[in-house]
């Protein structure tokens, strides 16, 4: 369950969205509810260069946003190397309330996520890895490097460049707390306005 303080810090941000960004966030929507007309499922693979910040914030975001609400979306990502889910992302996402599980490899874990009877799993990888092999993704790149590195994927039912700055740039720092949270609203706030889109459209 997703508390309540979050959805309305994610409502809240929402709002505040510019124009622009509304326009790029819009035709991912488009793109998303396209698919659940066709199939009734939509497969949105988020692609960053190490699969370690931006794409696992994303993929988690929309994963939960997406089964509070009950949509048929499932979130995956990659990155074209695997490092692992950086622990400060990690750390972030818990200060929210989400309580993510480590198991496994220390060099790569594994994060696991209960939401209802569902567990969830969350670790670096490649987008042929195993759990990636899916049809018709979406591919959404969220890093410049990604983004002009990224094969074609064969199968892929639609790609576009939904870019976040990285912040990888304050580890070390006083606001690497600050900075990540903020990080998880900025993609939070993002992910929660396609979810209310959707919503609107499917139940059109």
């Amino acid at each position: 369950m997703i508390s309540e303080q979050f959805i309305s810090l994610l409502k809240t941000r929402s709002l505040d969205i510019n124009s622009e960004r509304k326009e790029l966030l819009d035709k991912l929507v488009d793109i998303i509810h396209s698919s659940l007309k066709e199939t009734n499922q939509a497969v949105v693979k988020f692609i960053c260069t190490h699969n370690s910040r931006r794409s696992q914030a994303a993929e988690f975001l929309l994963d939960v946003l997406a089964r509070e609400n009950k949509l048929n979306i499932l979130a995956l990502s990659a990155g074209t190397e695997y490092t692992a889910f950086n622990i400060n992302m990690v750390e972030a996402l818990r200060e929210f309330g989400f309580e993510l599980i480590e198991f496994g490899d220390k060099k790569n874990p594994l994060y696991i996520y209960s939401i209802g009877v569902d567990d969830l799993y969350y670790y670096s990888k490649t987008y042929d890895d195993k759990l990636n092999q899916v049809e018709s993704p979406i591919i959404v790149t969220v890093c410049g490097d990604a983004n002009e590195n990224c094969p074609v994927i064969p199968g892929t039912y639609e790609r576009i460049h939904v870019g976040y700055k990285d912040p990888k740039s304050s580890d070390g720092t006083a606001h690497q707390e600050e900075t990540y949270k903020n990080k998880v609203l900025e993609i939070g706030s993002e992910m929660y306005y396609l979810i209310d889109r959707l919503k609107r459209l499917v139940t059109v």
